[in-house]
């Protein structure tokens, strides 16, 4: 399949399901918007490093980035499958588009610190923190936080789905 305007190759529709939606929406370019300003949270409280030791230190907080950075990286394309599914832009759609970015937004940091908390245990970069990041007795707090988070984003999916499977008339 091939843009018209620029003859470039677009992502191929699904084999199993006819794609309703194709050019990109204000409502899409807005969601991707979004998506690329939660994935600059995960990294704008990162300095540059001033000397080899702070970049060492930075380095080993690698891993938990590319981590947030996959989770985000398959919820932005779960939102693009479903704009292609369906190509809808409901009221309701909108709105409930508007819901999953602001959690998304909300998510992102519980993601960030749970999996630097986590990756950063395991590579000692939290050895060198002064304070504790996270004291026993809150571990079960954020683990409530972050999976609220997560499945809230996939409650809106879930919706989103349900809504669409509501106008399966419509969309033949």
């Amino acid at each position: 399949m091939f843009h018209q305007h620029t003859g470039t190759q677009l992502i191929p529709p699904e084999p199993h399901f006819r794609w309703r939606g194709g050019e990109i929406t204000r409502l899409e370019a807005f969601t991707d918007a979004v998506f690329a300003f939660a994935l600059t949270l995960l990294v704008v409280s990162l300095e540059v490093p001033r000397t080899f030791s702070q970049l060492a230190l930075t380095m080993k907080g690698f891993l938990a980035f590319a981590f947030c950075f996959g989770l985000l990286a398959h919820l932005w394309h779960t939102h693009y499958r479903y704009s292609r599914r369906y190509g809808l832009q409901t009221p309701y759609v909108v709105f409930m588009n508007s819901v999953l970015l602001f959690v998304i937004l909300f998510y992102v940091y519980p993601l960030k610190f749970l999996f630097t908390l986590t990756i950063g245990g395991l590579s000692g970069a939290n050895a060198t923190l002064e304070a504790r990041p996270i004291e026993i007795h809150q571990v079960p707090a954020l683990m409530v936080v972050f999976s609220l988070g997560y499945m809230a984003v996939f409650a809106v999916f879930a919706l989103l789905y349900r809504y669409a499977y509501g106008k399966r008339k419509e969309l033949e």
